[in-house]
């Protein structure tokens, strides 16, 4: 059973997801309480994996089962947690691309001062320059 992880707490910390989910996860449990006489399916632990941070490949297969209205709750929860699991790589990647470009300016700045001092000793042969590290 393959899934994708996220953060669940900066996902919900609004209330209104989470008394969504609440809702959804209600409707779906009465509804295979009543079609089929148990509170034990894997649809249930999927939607309590959301809890958890998990979203399961197979979630919205094993909600076909649920009466429209209820898939579409579903389906409404997997698309938004898929646009922030999107959001979030996207914010990773662009803090990848600042440390990148703070390393490179880092590298830049200490070629330039390499460069500064080994034209001063060119110009000046008898400056003595304080040595902190290897030119």
């Amino acid at each position: 059973m393959s899934y994708k992880r996220f953060d669940r707490h900066e996902l919900m910390k609004h209330g209104f997801l989470l008394d969504y989910h609440t809702t959804t996860i209600s409707l779906a449990k009465d509804y295979i309480r009543e079609t089929m006489g148990t509170t034990q399916h894997p649809l249930l632990n999927m939607l309590n994996g959301i809890w958890d941070g998990f979203l399961y490949d197979e979630l919205l297969t094993k909600a076909l089962i649920l009466p429209t209205e209820d898939y579409r709750r579903v389906e409404d929860i997997v698309t938004l947690i898929n646009e922030h699991i999107e959001l979030e790589k996207v914010k990773f990647e662009q803090k990848q691309l600042e440390f990148e470009n703070k390393k490179l300016k880092f590298e830049r700045d200490e070629l330039q001062f390499k460069a500064d001092t080994l034209k001063e000793l060119l110009i000046n042969p008898k400056l003595k320059i304080k040595s902190y590290g290897s030119i």
